[in-house]
C-alpha cells in the first residue's frame, strides 16, 4: 500500500522529478555496493611487473544502510511539498523627522477610541495619532485624541516620538485655522461698522450681518480643538526643549528642529496645497506668537 501511495504522490508532483531521481539513484547505489572479490585483487597483484611492489586496491567502503519504505515515502512527500510563503517583516521601519508625508486629513480609517483605551500603553500614542491625523474621524474623537496626546507629551520620551511621527502638522494646522477665522471675523466686524455708517447701504448691511454671524460661529466651532492643540504644542516644546527659558523660546527651538507642513489655498477658493516649512527665525517667532495667542485668548472668543 505504501509504495502505491508514494507513486501517486510522485505522479501528482512532476515538477519535483529531478529531486526524486536523485533520491532513487542514491538508494540504488546503496543496495548495489559490494566489496571487491578476492580473486580479482589477486590477479591485479600478480599482473604487476617483477621487482615492483604491487599496489593494493583501496579498502572497500562500507555499504550505506538501506532506507525503509516509510522513509522513502516521507522523503518524497517532503520534496513534493510546496515551499512556505515568505513572511512579511513584523517591525515597521522607523520614521525620521522632516519626512515628506503630510499628516493632515489623511484618508485612512481611524481606530475606535474604545479599543485605543484598552490597547497596550506602548501603542496608544501611535493609535491616538492615527485618530488625530485621519480626515474621517469625527470632531469629538479628534478632540479626545488631542487631550490624550497632550498628557503623553509631557514626558520627554513620548514628546520625541510624537514629534518624529509628525504631530506638528495637525496641531499647527488647527492653530492656523483658528487664527484665520479670528482674522476673518475681525474683518467682517469692521466691514459691518462701515456699512452701518452709510444709511443707503441697508441691504449690504443685512448681508454683512449674516456673514459676520457665520464667521463668529466658525470661530467658536474651531475654538475647543485649536485651544487644546496650542496647549499640546506648548507641552511638547517644554518637554523637548527643557533647557529653554520660556514657552516662546521653547516653541522657537522646536520649530527649528522639526519642520512641519502647512496648508495653503488658492485665491478664490481653489485647490489646497501642503508645503514643508523650513522657517526663518522671524517666521518661527510669528508662529510661536500665534500659538501663545490661541492658548491664552480663546476664552474671549
Amino acid at each position: 500500500m505504501l509504495p502505491l501511495m508514494a507513486m501517486k504522490a510522485y505522479s501528482d508532483h512532476q515538477r519535483r522529478q529531478s529531486d526524486l531521481a536523485d533520491l532513487v539513484e542514491s538508494v540504488s547505489a546503496s543496495t548495489d555496493g559490494e566489496a571487491p572479490r578476492a580473486g580479482r585483487s589477486r590477479s591485479s597483484a600478480t599482473s604487476a611487473p617483477a621487482g615492483e611492489r604491487p599496489s593494493l586496491p583501496p579498502p572497500p567502503q562500507p555499504a550505506s544502510r538501506r532506507r525503509s519504505t516509510s522513509e522513502l515515502l516521507g522523503a518524497m512527500l517532503s520534496c513534493a511539498a510546496p515551499p512556505p510563503p515568505p513572511r512579511a517583516p513584523s517591525a515597521r521601519p522607523p520614521r525620521r523627522a522632516g519626512r515628506s508625508e503630510v499628516q493632515i486629513d489623511r484618508g485612512h480609517q481611524p481606530p475606535a477610541l474604545v479599543l485605543v483605551a484598552v490597547a497596550p500603553p506602548a501603542t496608544r500614542a501611535s493609535l491616538y495619532m492615527s485618530v488625530l491625523t485621519s480626515g474621517l474621524a469625527p470632531p469629538a474623537d479628534r478632540l479626545e485624541a488631542v487631550l490624550e496626546l497632550k498628557a503623553l507629551a509631557k514626558a520627554p520620551e513620548s514628546a520625541g516620538f510624537l514629534l518624529e511621527e509628525g504631530i506638528l502638522d495637525p496641531l499647527v494646522d488647527s492653530v492656523n485655522g483658528f487664527v484665520e477665522a479670528s482674522a476673518a471675523k475681525e474683518q467682517g466686524r469692521k466691514k459691518l461698522e462701515r456699512l452701518r455708517r452709510d444709511a443707503s447701504a441697508f441691504m449690504a448691511t443685512n448681508k454683512a450681518e449674516r456673514e459676520l454671524a457665520a464667521l463668529a460661529a466658525r470661530k467658536l466651532a474651531r475654538a475647543p480643538m485649536a485651544s487644546q492643540c496650542a496647549r499640546t504644542l506648548v507641552a511638547l516644546a517644554r518637554a523637548r526643549c527643557a533647557q529653554a527659558g520660556g514657552a516662546g523660546e521653547a516653541l522657537d527651538a522646536m520649530f527649528a528642529e522639526f519642520p512641519h507642513h502647512e496648508r495653503f489655498r488658492e485665491e478664490g477658493g481653489g485647490d489646497e496645497y501642503f508645503y514643508k516649512m523650513r522657517m526663518t527665525a522671524g517666521q518661527r517667532g510669528e508662529l510661536a506668537k500665534r500659538v501663545m495667542f490661541t492658548a491664552k485668548q480663546l476664552k474671549k472668543s
